[in-house]
């Protein structure tokens, strides 16, 4: 460490700098083909000194490696790997209750690109085409390699991703609970059970024998991706640009035996790739699974899986046939035909409207042929490469109508929406809220994939998503704003387990905060949001979903929510008051001193330290939060001097006076839950009666 850059003493705190990341080393690899020459699929594999501590990768997710080096492609890949399991376990909490989040679990850091590099220049149709087939594929090899490290083979079981284990010999329970009145447990199992026994052959032990890494599974899946059948229906461009990501994949993880001294790294690629042919097989009889349950059972068939595997056989060859034949149909109902598995055949007009409906392309399908001659089809022109203006030069040709200037130190918000690396004038490595703007960072990021859950899949690859992280809005019914209330309350959740001053604080004692701080945390940052899309002006509030909600007309917004005994016309008197509190007490204040992203964060982190319910915890406890609240205080007073921001005490004490709005505001929050619980006991929403403890 370089004394140089040890800050001195300044007030009654010090800070220390963190080392600079080294740049990572640029490595000369040798041609793949050299190494595909020197495959010996026959030979037996050993162990390597090597590999990965597979249990220790299980307990951290940070898998320990000799002699590793930067530059790796796969390294890229392996830290996106790990946001997907980060994200995968905020997911399962969809599951639990409240109170477990805060079971001591080893929470799991990553900071990741947004996707695969050779995906760049694609547009989403071919995307959406590649992920139909690789989608099941990857769910198929890591379940296989999580089996794997759970030891699998030696118990005959599969791990499933909720972290159940399914005994192969004691199946029948695990089947009873998917049974319907049609598709009985004993069917079930007949259709299901080779699945498992498949997966368990075909890849557990391979995966087993060979002692698979991390680094093999992902690329594995890699070249499974790139290899993908449906890449023949892409253009020349985009199929060429799959055979060299994957020809990348294979000499990159080469080079990575070569450079670790592995054993027989060839031979080891090539068993890998000898694997594929299992997943293909899987994957398949996976399709035909998924269209003889919808064939018995068409309401009750998963729509996820029905999507991936398309449609059934007869509804395709029908597509098909009519678009290369040119048919045109007219229906004699106004277009109201029913269409599903049992009657699909009374009216070929709506049948074919509703091909179309779910996504079927007439333009993938192939021009009639004949012996004597093909008709090629025309590959797709490639997708066109936009030079996209930076988000500074969007917002500057938008007229708010406001006039207002932020402050020159201040986060650029909406440089921060697109790339989340806000960046701040003169900012120095050390500052506590550094480590708190990261975790918040982080939740937005699961923000942005927990709405993905309320989209249909193709929406994942569409422009708008890629190109900017702000929510495209969308409209919640009764029962999905429940849903995802209790998500956000995970996200807070979450958030709280990433705070340091809580590390030592008990589950009760962590929930018992949490109970009181989530619903004021939703509403700071909805009133912060709201600053942000200059809610003032507009007199309305933005919702985390991206819908912008009038003050002025709440009407149509509450008859979405409404019952027979609390109505519309109800729900807007007993509401508006607290949204035009909300406007009034916070959003105009937040507008008024164009309060920044540190601020916010720094005016939550007060209000949870300063919890009324701390006087329920231990002297210890309490003593803990009130330093670590003076510590926010100390912490952001310095960035203002450090950063030469003017009257930075005075920015600092009327943060902290909006700390009673807010506390106002939760109570009137629980007071509209006592008396929506009172008139609706059976459609209250259970997660708030949690926090409140109305039981």
């Amino acid at each position: 460490m370089d004394v140089a850059e040890v800050q001195p003493k300044r007030d009654s705190s010090a800070r220390g700098i963190q080392k600079r990341r080294e740049p990572s080393v640029d490595i000369d690899r040798p041609n793949i083909a050299v190494v595909l020459n020197q495959v010996d699929a026959g030979r037996g594999n050993e162990p390597v000194d090597q590999e990965i501590n597979h249990w220790e990768f299980n307990a951290n997710y940070a898998p320990q490696e000799d002699n590793h080096r930067q530059g790796y492609l796969l390294d890229e890949v392996i830290e996106l790997y790990h946001k997907m399991l980060d994200r995968r376990k905020f997911m399962l909490s969809d599951f639990k209750p409240l109170k477990s989040f805060f079971s001591n679990e080893q929470q799991t850091s990553s900071h990741t690109q947004p996707s695969l590099r050779p995906f760049a220049h694609f547009c989403p149709d071919d995307k959406y085409a590649l992920f139909k087939n690789f989608s099941v594929q990857f769910y198929f090899v890591e379940g296989c390699y999580r089996t794997y490290l759970n030891n699998g083979v030696q118990t005959n079981s599969f791990t499933l991703a909720t972290g159940e284990t399914v005994n192969l010999d004691k199946t029948d329970q695990f089947f009873d609970r998917f049974a319907t009145k049609i598709l009985d447990a004993a069917t079930l199992k007949k259709l299901c059970h080779s699945m498992f026994t498949q997966g368990m052959r075909d890849l557990v032990e391979p995966m087993t024998t060979m002692k698979m890494t991390e680094r093999e599974m992902l690329a594995f899946n890699l070249i499974i991706l790139y290899n993908s059948q449906n890449a023949a229906d892409l253009g020349l461009d985009q199929q060429n640009a799959l055979i060299k990501a994957r020809n990348e994949v294979l000499d990159d993880l080469h080079q990575y035996y070569c450079d670790n001294n592995i054993e027989d790294g060839e031979i080891r690629l090539g068993n890998l790739i000898l694997l594929v042919p299992a997943v293909l097989e899987w994957s398949h009889k996976k399709k035909e699974q998924s269209q003889i349950a919808r064939m018995f059972e068409p309401c009750s068939e998963d729509e996820t899986w029905s999507e991936l595997a398309n449609t059934c056989a007869a509804c395709a060859a029908f597509f098909r046939r009519t678009v290369a034949k040119a048919e045109s149909f007219s229906c004699v109902r106004d277009q109201k035909c029913s269409v599903d598995q049992a009657v699909r055949n009374v009216c070929r007009a709506c049948r074919f409207a509703k091909c179309l409906s779910v996504a079927m392309d007439v333009t993938e399908v192939q021009p009639k042929r004949d012996t004597s001659s093909r008709e090629i089809q025309k590959r797709r022109e490639a997708p066109v490469d936009i030079e996209r203006p930076s988000v500074a030069v969007i917002f500057n040709q938008v007229d708010v109508g406001g006039g207002k200037e932020l402050a020159a130190q201040e986060i650029n918000h909406l440089q921060y929406n697109a790339n989340c690396t806000p960046k701040e004038v003169n900012r120095r490595q050390g500052y506590l809220l550094d480590e708190v703007t990261e975790s918040y960072h982080k939740l937005l990021d699961r923000r942005q994939f927990m709405l993905s859950d309320f989209k249909p899949l193709k929406s994942i690859f569409s422009d708008e998503q890629q190109t900017s992280s702000n929510t495209q809005p969308f409209k919640l019914t009764r029962e999905s704003e429940v849903r995802m209330r209790k998500r956000e309350m995970v996200l807070v959740g979450h958030f709280m387990q990433s705070l340091r001053p809580l590390s030592g604080f008990s589950p009760d004692d962590k929930f018992a905060l949490f109970k009181q701080f989530s619903m004021q945390f939703y509403f700071v940052e909805g009133c912060y949001r709201t600053y942000l899309n200059d809610g003032v002006q507009k007199n309305s509030f933005t919702m985390a979903t991206g819908e912008i909600l009038c003050l002025d007309n709440l009407g149509q917004f509450f008859e979405r929510f409404a019952t027979k005994i609390l109505d519309a016309a109800t729900l807007e008197k007993l509401c508006h008051s607290v949204l035009t509190q909300g406007m009034r007490g916070l959003v105009e204040p937040m507008t008024a001193m164009k309060m920044t992203e540190r601020e916010m964060l720094a005016f939550n982190l007060i209000i949870l330290y300063s919890s009324q319910s701390a006087i329920d915890l231990g002297l210890d406890q309490q003593n803990a939060l009130i330093k670590a609240r003076n510590e926010v205080l100390d912490d952001l007073h310095q960035y203002y001097c450090d950063n030469n921001i003017e009257d930075g005490e005075v920015r600092l004490g009327n943060l902290i006076l909006l700390v009673p709005a807010v506390l106002d505001w939760s109570y009137k929050m629980k007071e509209q839950t006592q008396i929506a619980r009172i008139f609706e006991p059976y459609s209250a929403d259970e997660n708030l009666c949690e926090l409140y403890e109305l039981h």
